[in-house]
């Protein structure tokens, strides 16, 4: 929008925005999509969940402003919907995540207990052997 409709100091804050979106966001997004890593796909959705309620916040307070005459019924609709998608693919991570770390304990817990019966059954082996007859009662 125009120094007209938003003044000077909204077109730099949406230009600010702008360019934090192009620099780090949309990388940070695209790195995550494309590798499936939890971590930065995590850091991204965060922040599709945040800016878009700070730019909403931002624009309703200045509704009152001088030389302010953006109609914000667009962003009143679009940003919660961007905010709401970031929450719910966070909580998709966050319940896939759990599975995960949930069939990493499960296969931990069955790997320990390979390892004990294992071990037990070397001692055993090696009791019964015939070079550990001292052992045998």
């Amino acid at each position: 929008d125009s120094a007209e409709v938003v003044t000077e100091v909204g077109v730099a804050f949406w230009k600010g925005f702008a360019l934090g979106d192009l620099i780090f966001y949309i990388p940070l997004l695209g790195f995550g999509l494309l590798t499936s890593n939890y971590v930065a796909l995590s850091a991204a959705l965060g922040i599709s969940v945040y800016w878009p309620i700070v730019c909403l916040a931002a624009a309703i307070n200045a509704r009152d402003a001088p030389e302010w005459s953006l109609d914000d019924t667009p962003f009143l609709i679009v940003l919660p919907m961007i905010s709401m998608w970031g929450l719910w693919c966070l909580l998709l991570i966050s319940h896939d995540l759990r599975n995960e770390m949930g069939r990493v304990e499960e296969n931990a817990m069955l790997k320990a207990w390979e390892y004990r019966a294992r071990a037990t059954q070397v001692v055993m082996d090696l009791l019964r052997s015939p070079h550990n007859a001292r052992f045998e009662r």
